[in-house]
């Protein structure tokens, strides 16, 4: 983090000249603030602040609360340059639900701070590195959201500091969900894990050939890979329920190869009304495969649509 007054700066951690500040002029304003301009910009929003928020969250800060307001100033130069308008919690309205497929580098390491200080979409929610949404389509590919942002805002504590710290915030959105079993046991290289097929002996029967795979698998489903926020917050070698809430998917001539989405969590808040609330714990990578009696995770036939709110 970089403190600026008249006389000088004041570096909380990283390194003095780092590569990545050749390539994204966001980025590089946490050490040059002056130095920004719109000519020197290789990437455009989100990536450009995609790469900020995956350089500034590997800063390690004195204060914990001093995740937003420290982003700040950052934020407030990048709103002069880019595209964006609605700052909500160190994100940006514009292309929102694409900010929120962030990931986390080390879920064995991340954690949550002990008091609030973003809602569970933000990246500030948390203590540990993230990696943005990268845009993987290929040559020919395309990319479809399919999931419908109604609302979304947050409470500032300080009503004239617009990228300060916040005291709450949620979104409504429309989008397609399923249902999906996590084990807490199997860990996979980067701190993905896979999950379990409900239809495995926990829903409606399925095709016996399609059966035979997945027990092969060990009950796992080869189309979904998950990544979870914080693992520590969940039992070892235990099942746990977590809803899919497919955020867009992508392929070739109306066929469906592979997607992306949020991985959450019901909340239970004491209400009739709490019934729809969520909280984010991760993201899901989805691939299609053939073989499969329903290729796509998120079919017509399994998924459903829901109106739910994420705080």
């Amino acid at each position: 983090m970089l403190s600026w007054c008249a006389e000088a700066t004041h570096r909380d951690g990283g390194n003095e000249h780092p590569h990545w500040q050749e390539h994204n002029q966001y980025a590089g304003l946490l050490f040059y603030q002056g130095q920004l301009g719109t000519s020197h910009s290789t990437s455009h929003h989100p990536k450009a602040w995609g790469d900020v928020i995956e350089n500034y969250s590997q800063r390690k800060l004195t204060v914990e609360d001093d995740k937003l307001p420290a982003v700040g100033a950052v934020a407030e130069r990048y709103a002069e340059t880019a595209k964006v308008s609605g700052y909500l919690a160190g994100m940006w309205r514009e292309e929102l639900l694409l900010q929120c497929l962030w990931r986390v580098w080390n879920p064995k390491k991340t954690r949550r701070p002990g008091k609030y200080r973003a809602p569970s979409w933000s990246w500030a929610a948390l203590d540990g590195d993230v990696e943005p949404w990268v845009d993987e389509g290929g040559e020919g590919k395309v990319r479809k959201v399919e999931c419908e942002l109604i609302h979304a805002e947050t409470e500032l504590c300080l009503v004239k500091m617009r990228f300060g710290s916040v005291k709450g915030g949620s979104m409504r959105v429309r989008a397609r969900m399923r249902r999906v079993l996590w084990f807490n046991h199997d860990e996979y290289r980067r701190g993905r894990y896979q999950a379990l097929n409900l239809c495995h002996g926990r829903g409606p029967e399925v095709e016996d050939e399609e059966l035979a795979l997945l027990m092969q698998w060990g009950g796992m489903d080869p189309r979904l890979t998950l990544n979870i926020d914080v693992v520590g917050e969940w039992p070892v070698d235990e099942e746990i329920v977590l809803w899919s809430m497919e955020v867009y998917a992508t392929g070739v001539e109306g066929e469906v190869e592979s997607g992306e989405g949020i991985l959450l969590q019901q909340v239970d808040n004491g209400s009739a009304a709490g019934a729809d609330v969520f909280r984010r714990v991760g993201r899901i990578s989805v691939q299609s495969q053939d073989y499969m009696r329903e290729p796509c995770w998120f079919n017509e036939r399994e998924a459903e649509w829901k109106d739910i709110t994420i705080i």
